[in-house]
């Protein structure tokens, strides 16, 4: 069963309010298109109406968008919208009801249903990628935002480029439209984690931390997590912040022992779980939020981790020497759902998996593309690459991904 952080709940109440009042009509009412424009090329012409009357009276294939084909907003499909379209067209004729000519809904669309939204009325998709130096990773060079439209073109904006004073960048999270970034001085003992709310502007900071951060977790809930380690004194902690509460911390976990931390997430139950090795085992590790630890899932090979909320279980890379990799699917208590093979070749250099609406991407440093897994229905597409820039990616993550760190 899935729970909701306590200090979400009531937002939760509202949500499930309005999911009764819209659900069974949400397609309908919800999906952006031009009233009036049939065939979807965002212009309302002669052959809008020509195509709703093949529809109508011949065998073309079903209407991608009821609502846009209903033209006088009768909340009916019928000849009368394609008497309607060439009136207006010809014979000066009222212009089709809102939306019209812009994009946008129809609140009140009956039970007509717009199964495809006009692709020019989709909103962008916006992707985060942490460009490296290095097919190594560690260090990284800047923070590039990708803005995709319905061409499949993105506009590509420098988000933050590394300080000389810090080693660079590394681990990236997106939370509420906020850019979350580590900079860290290994040599100097310097680090900080950066909050930017807009290209190149520093919104906010945490300063101080104990140790190296080895992972980072941000959680639209409020919360960031940290998981750092030192050789001297040899420790582990993991530790939240609530950056919506002057960074106020709570270290959830402290070990006398410098662990191998690979990757890092958090449930909606406010546990941490993180993958890699230390004297109880390798593999994936759960943290609660009362500080119990223990080896959930054992696998030597355990990399980057996410929890989705969609099907209230982790993903992670397993990667084990001399193997082609492969993404394993279990549930918070260890219990093994699936394996995907990746087939990107034997020992590939995968860097920090994120999150695209219902799909994780998976930055592969060697071969300078990202990949987006559909976790739905189990597809691979190769969504960026090096010709609009990417570098050795070595983290990359998409907004608004509540309780998906």
């Amino acid at each position: 069963m899935i729970r909701i952080s306590s200090r979400f709940q009531p937002v939760l109440s509202l949500a499930i309010v309005c999911l009764l009042w819209f659900g069974a009509r949400a397609d309908a009412q919800f999906s952006n298109f031009i009233r009036g424009d049939v065939d979807q090329d965002t212009a309302v012409l002669i052959n809008d109406p020509i195509a709703l009357l093949s529809v109508l009276f011949g065998p073309s294939a079903p209407l991608p968008c009821e609502q846009a084909a209903d033209a006088n907003d009768d909340d009916q499909v019928n000849i009368g919208d394609a008497v309607y379209l060439l009136a207006f067209l010809f014979a000066g004729g009222a212009a089709p009801p809102e939306p019209y000519p812009s994009c946008g809904s129809d609140w009140d669309g009956g039970l007509l249903q717009c199964l495809q939204p006009t692709p020019a009325c989709l909103p962008p998709t916006y992707t985060y990628v942490l460009n490296s130096t290095s097919t190594a990773g560690g260090s990284a060079d800047s923070v590039l935002e990708f803005v995709t439209d319905h061409t499949g073109v993105p506009t590509v904006t420098p988000y933050i480029d590394s300080d000389p004073q810090y080693d660079g960048l590394k681990h990236l999270g997106v939370s509420f439209g906020d850019v979350f970034v580590v900079q860290e001085n290994a040599t100097l003992g310097q680090h900080r984690v950066l909050q930017l709310s807009v290209p190149g502007t520093v919104q906010d900071q945490l300063s101080t931390y104990p140790g190296e951060a080895q992972a980072m977790v941000v959680s639209d809930y409020g919360y960031l997590i940290l998981v750092t380690t030192s050789s001297s004194p040899a420790s582990t902690w993991v530790v939240r912040y609530d950056y919506f509460s002057s960074w106020d911390e709570t270290v959830l976990l402290q070990l006398d022992e410098e662990y191998d931390v690979r990757g890092a997430t958090i449930d909606t139950e406010e546990s941490v779980f993180f993958t890699g090795s230390g004297s109880a085992g390798a593999g994936v590790f759960r943290v609660t939020s009362s500080g119990d630890f223990e080896l959930i899932y054992p696998d030597s090979g355990a990399g980057s981790i996410h929890y989705s909320v969609n099907w209230g279980a982790l993903w992670y890379v397993s990667t084990p020497s001399g193997s082609e990799g492969q993404l394993v699917q279990i549930d918070p208590q260890g219990f093994l759902f699936d394996q995907v093979p990746l087939g990107f070749g034997v020992d590939p250099v995968i860097g920090d998996v994120g999150v695209q609406d219902s799909g994780l991407l998976i930055p592969f440093r060697e071969d300078n593309v990202i990949v987006e897994f559909d976790t739905s229905v189990y597809t691979f597409e190769t969504v960026l690459g090096a010709s609009v820039g990417v570098d050795h990616p070595i983290d990359a993550t998409g907004p608004f991904s509540f309780a998906i760190p």
